[in-house]
């Protein structure tokens, strides 16, 4: 059984894609239905516990239901079983190998886990299944920066990868080689939708994403452009406006304690980042090369930390 976590309302007034969409429902009875939709809102607002009983009930009858089986692994990530999410996946994939879904979200456990190699043929599979997926690029451009990969990071940067990247993500690519003023300029010349990206952050289906808006607002700092601090104190009064209405998301969690941490505020990225594990965010091999995180890397609370996830 999951341990649940504290409670929280899902940010409906945000744009963004709802969790459990209708076309990954399918073969499921309306109540079946109800309950899919209903224990992704479990999930949302950390009722683990809850939430696996709704979905077990749903697996009771549709033993091999795809998304049944892909948001009972999230659930189980986020109550710290990485190991046992892993296995479910697999065990979804065993009826349906083809779901690049399910592909991105084993990618983003086992990198999680650590095995950066099965992390990569994961992505490279969904990739394949489903070449224009941005939230699979995001994972790409992360796992290459892991692995140090400066020629893949080359390509993504400049458009020659062979498949698209988008001007945030080939930004991203910039910054991790080191060219600042070639990612701010990606930046500048294609604007966030910051409403959007928060949406989506809190309102989808479990996505690993990249930070691009603390990004872009630590390269304005870092240029002396005094909107890049205005935006970041705009983003976490965003963030704790959502927290004020009791809302858990551990990777928004996760960008607060990078905001604080761009923005000199070091005990405040601490603590912040310590309730994120406590809520189960384990995306530590992240945090390791996180350009915004940098500032920490020296103080041996942040790598006890991260030992944590």
């Amino acid at each position: 059984m999951i341990a649940s976590g504290k409670s929280a309302r899902t940010f409906g007034n945000l744009p963004g894609a709802e969790a459990g969409s209708a076309d990954r429902l399918g073969g499921l009875s309306p109540e079946a239905r109800a309950a899919l939709t209903e224990a992704s809102q479990r999930i949302s607002r950390g009722e683990l516990g809850a939430a696996e009983q709704l979905l077990r009930g749903i697996l009771a009858t549709e033993p091999n239901h795809t998304e049944t089986l892909r948001m009972l692994a999230v659930a189980y990530q986020l109550g710290g079983h990485t190991a046992e999410a892993i296995g479910v996946v697999r065990h979804a994939q065993r009826s349906n190998p083809s779901d690049a879904l399910l592909m991105n979200t084993l990618g983003s456990l086992l990198q999680s886990a650590g095995d950066v190699a099965g992390a990569a043929g994961s992505l490279d599979m969904a990739c394949e299944l489903s070449p224009n997926n941005e939230y699979d690029s995001d994972l790409v451009v992360a796992l290459d920066i892991v692995r140090g990969d400066r020629d893949g990071l080359s390509r993504v940067a400049d458009g020659t990868r062979h498949r698209t990247f988008g001007a945030a993500q080939r930004a991203q690519a910039h910054l991790a080689l080191g060219d600042h003023a070639a990612a701010r300029a990606l930046y500048e010349e294609h604007p966030i939708d910051s409403r959007r990206e928060i949406g989506d952050l809190i309102n989808d289906d479990w996505i690993w994403r990249l930070p691009h808006l603390v990004n872009r607002g630590h390269l304005r700092v870092e240029a002396g452009d005094e909107r890049g601090r205005t935006e970041l104190e705009a983003l976490l009064a965003t963030c704790e406006d959502m927290a004020a209405q009791g809302i858990i998301n551990t990777y928004m969690q996760y960008w607060v304690a990078s905001i604080h941490a761009v923005l000199g505020r070091r005990d405040l990225a601490l603590e912040t980042l310590d309730d994120a594990l406590e809520r189960g965010w384990r995306h530590a091999w992240w945090a390791r090369h996180d350009w915004n995180m940098e500032s920490l890397a020296g103080d041996p609370r942040y790598r006890a930390l991260l030992e944590r996830g």
